[in-house]
């Protein structure tokens, strides 16, 4: 027998039907999503974002998003988001690395209504002084998602 491996939410609908109408939808059914146009939440409109010296712009090249921003090196470098990872109250940007690794961006999308204070880009860790020798800079180990 072949080893066990994902099959799939739809393979599970089969026997589940009723579990998977409630799950569809739901924050855990929209909680991790290839990056897309009816997933991605935040301003891809070239917006910009400063936090810890560093201004990062999120924006988009045809179906793609991107942000150019801060790499391992300190440089700026222009990353494609591969993944989005939550919905509501924020959606963070997973961005897939040559060697493998899926890095979470520090920057997240605060998807609650503007008139609660969202609508905006603001980073995980205002208060925490990092750059990318930093262990919590989103190149770095301690933000690697696999």
């Amino acid at each position: 027998m072949p080893p066990p491996s994902f099959v799939g939410s739809e393979q599970c609908i089969q026997c589940h039907e009723t579990e998977a109408m409630a799950w569809r939808g739901s924050h855990h059914d929209l909680a991790m999503a290839e990056a897309s146009e009816n997933k991605m939440l935040g301003d891809f409109n070239n917006a910009e974002f400063t936090a810890h010296g560093v201004t990062s712009v999120f924006y988009r090249k045809g179906a793609d998003f991107f942000v150019r921003t801060d790499g391992p090196d300190g440089k700026l470098h222009h990353y494609r988001i591969a993944y989005t990872f939550g919905w509501h109250p924020l959606q963070q940007c997973l961005i897939k690395f040559r060697n493998g690794h899926i890095q979470a961006l520090g920057i997240a999308w605060d998807s609650r209504p503007r008139e609660a204070g969202g609508q905006r880009w603001f980073h995980l860790y205002p208060n925490e002084q990092m750059d990318y020798r930093h262990p919590q800079h989103r190149t770095a180990r301690d933000q690697n998602w696999n």
